[in-house]
């Protein structure tokens, strides 16, 4: 049996930073587009897109929003930090993407 060596995708080739409809992108295509290594800051990313495959993320838009959310979940205090870290990634992100409409709050 003979396999074929091209691979179709139905994967857009395009970034996230490049969405089509001219929006920004939003913290969970942010966390979406990020490496997990094993590290605190990996597994938070890895417990992110798992709640966020599970549809059990919430939307957010200020760090007010997911602070709130890892209180209610109960989080650590270092994944708090951690998640911390990363709300400053993505609005420092929101900041230098071109287009960007200000939706990413630092409350």
């Amino acid at each position: 049996m003979t396999y074929s060596t091209l691979i179709k995708s139905s994967t857009p080739k395009t970034p996230l930073s490049e969405k089509s409809s001219g929006e920004a992108l939003c913290f969970v295509d942010f966390i979406a587009t990020l490496r997990v290594f094993p590290t605190p800051r990996g597994d938070l990313i890895a417990l992110f897109r798992t709640l966020i495959n599970a549809n059990a993320f919430p939307r957010v838009a200020t760090w007010s929003d997911l602070f709130r959310f890892m209180t209610v979940r109960r989080a650590a205090p270092e994944a708090i930090n951690e998640a911390r870290k990363l709300w400053r990634e993505y609005t420092k992100s929101q900041a230098a993407s071109p287009g960007s409409t200000g939706r990413a709050k630092n409350d």
